[in-house]
């Protein structure tokens, strides 16, 4: 296929979509299940997620389990899991109760990973005191690294190289950028340094409500409202206030990363 084709495929679906939506489909389902890149699964995703016709249950599957996989390890920026989810809700919407109860969990959202759960038992209650003992050289076993970075949850939140979640800051390249010192002492004591982006925001509105989470920007500082997504692992969770009905605005002194996440690491 020579270069640049698949943006090609891509015009041509979103013409015979709006052309011909019913004959589309079948077109449309054969490109995306031979997509590989993750480029032209959203693409495919995007343009079948209004489609009520020409479904079978195996196109079904592929569909969620596509978009299950792309929620769980996409490539991508802080507005990517709204985006997927927003094609999630479009799909859903489609769907019959019959076809809801058949695809089961696969039609879901991913709700377990938003469960910070450590299954791990408790080793210590790490503290900045033991930073020292912490910083004593010892062998570097990466792939054991990996999988504990897993199991401590910190993929949750966080992303290196391709792996994890965007609601926290990317640590691809954070070795080379803070000693080990301030790793382990930003790991134990999250709230003692909290970069701008990722500060929540406490609101007071007039009636007496108290609203907590991160601000959104809307790129236009002239908006009558303003939103707030109040829970930073689903990006669909955003209140919308007017700007008139705030009494108080204050920035949150916590971070929303827990404490004692490592405790269960000897």
């Amino acid at each position: 296929v020579p270069t640049g084709a698949g943006r090609l495929e891509w015009k041509m679906a979103r013409i015979l979509t709006m052309a011909e939506p019913e004959n589309a489909h079948s077109s449309i389902v054969t490109l995306f299940r031979s997509a590989t890149s993750q480029e032209d699964q959203m693409q495919y995703l995007l343009l079948l997620r209004n489609a009520q016709h020409g479904w079978n249950q195996a196109d079904r599957e592929a569909y969620f389990h596509t978009l299950n996989a792309l929620e769980r390890n996409f490539l991508g920026g802080d507005g990517m899991p709204g985006f997927l989810q927003t094609i999630r809700r479009d799909a859903v919407a489609t769907l019959t109760d019959a076809e809801r109860t058949t695809l089961g969990a696969l039609v879901e959202t991913n709700k377990t990973s938003e469960k910070l759960a450590i299954t791990r038992s408790h080793v210590r209650n790490w503290a900045p005191a033991d930073i020292e003992e912490l910083l004593q050289t010892k062998p570097v076993d990466l792939k054991r690294g990996e999988r504990l970075f897993r199991e401590v949850l910190c993929h949750r939140c966080h992303r290196v190289h391709q792996q994890g979640g965007v609601a926290g800051p990317n640590l691809t390249a954070a070795g080379q950028r803070f000693s080990k010192r301030d790793l382990l002492n930003s790991i134990l004591e999250p709230s003692s340094v909290v970069a701008e982006k990722y500060r929540q925001s406490v609101i007071l509105t007039t009636s007496g409500k108290s609203i907590t989470g991160r601000i959104l920007s809307t790129g236009d500082y002239r908006s009558p409202t303003l939103r707030i997504q109040t829970d930073v692992l689903d990006p669909a969770s955003i209140r919308e206030i007017r700007k008139a009905e705030i009494e108080d605005h204050r920035t949150a002194p916590l971070s929303v990363m827990p404490k004692g996440l490592v405790n269960s690491l000897n």
